[in-house]
C-alpha cells in the first residue's frame, strides 16, 4: 500500500495550508505515520511544520495523551550501616524503626 499524502495536500491545488494558502515549506508526503526522513533532524522539522500548518501547541498535544506523564520524583533513600535500603514508600523497614524507636533521626540514614 503507498503512503497517504499529508492532510494538507489538496489533489486540485498541490500543497496548500488550512483555509487554502499556499505553503511553500512543504515538501513531503507522509508515509504510513512516519516522517519523510529517518534522520533526527528532518523528523524535528516535519514536526514543526506540521504544528506550524494545524496551528498546534505542545500543550496541545499534551491535552490529547501524546505524551507519557513524567515519571513521579524519586522520593528519599535511606540505607543502613549494613547496607539495607528503604525507598521512604510503604511501612518503615524494622531496622529503621528500631533506630528512629532508640531516638536516632531519620535523616541520619537518608542517602538521596
Amino acid at each position: 500500500m503507498q503512503g497517504a499524502p499529508c492532510a494538507c495536500l489538496s489533489p486540485s491545488q498541490g500543497v496548500t495550508a488550512p483555509g487554502g494558502q499556499k505553503n511553500p515549506r512543504h515538501t513531503h508526503k507522509m508515509k504510513e505515520g512516519h516522517p519523510p526522513l529517518p534522520d533526527r533532524e528532518h523528523a524535528v522539522a516535519w514536526i514543526r511544520e506540521q504544528m506550524e500548518t494545524y496551528g498546534l501547541s505542545v500543550e496541545d498535544l499534551q491535552a490529547h495523551g501524546c505524551f507519557d506523564a513524567p515519571p513521579p520524583p524519586a522520593g528519599p533513600t535511606y540505607m543502613s550501616a549494613d547496607g539495607q535500603h528503604w525507598d521512604g514508600n510503604g511501612d518503615m523497614p524494622d531496622w529503621l524503626q528500631r533506630a528512629v524507636n532508640a531516638g536516632q533521626s531519620i535523616e541520619h540514614f537518608r542517602i538521596g
